[in-house]
């Protein structure tokens, strides 16, 4: 993990313990670019209310694999819920997609339960002989890991 151009504040830094990556209080934070595992984050901008519990994701928004990414999260007991997320012109071949699924999501520091909304828009996706192009995705009140045999979202 590797950023450039940092520039970050935070009101009322509190640390509660040693093992702490960063001080809870509010942070307002933006970088250049992020590295992890050989993904790109680019323009990175963070408004948050860092908290043990109930943290709130005012607003972000970042660019990723030439799509513009943006939204805000709630932090609950059981994990993250994304809420207003639009995903814009994001494009994934086949290869890309094997690549994001080999990486080693689950050593995030946080967990994405629940999305209570999300829009893709002009989405270019392979997934094996499937292509969809000029893509239109709109998800709401979906709880993850999702089965699509158990499915409670809402897809349109």
């Amino acid at each position: 993990f590797s950023v450039t151009g940092l520039s970050i504040q935070i009101q009322d830094p509190t640390w509660l313990n040693a093992q702490q990556l960063w001080p809870y209080g509010a942070i307002q934070a933006s970088a250049e670019q992020m590295y992890w595992h050989g993904e790109a984050i680019q323009k990175v901008l963070v408004d948050v209310d860092y908290q043990a519990q109930n943290s709130t994701l005012y607003g972000t928004s970042f660019k990723w694999r030439n799509s513009q990414i943006s939204g805000q999260g709630e932090q609950y007991p059981q994990g993250w819920s994304l809420v207003n997320v639009t995903i814009d012109k994001l494009a994934i071949t086949n290869a890309q997609r094997q690549s994001l699924l080999s990486k080693p999501w689950q050593e995030l520091p946080f967990t994405i339960n629940h999305i209570n909304s999300l829009d893709l828009l002009n989405a270019d996706i392979e997934w094996g002989e499937w292509h969809w192009q000029n893509l239109e995705l709109s998800i709401e009140d979906a709880s993850l890991p999702a089965s699509l045999w158990n499915a409670t979202a809402k897809v349109s």
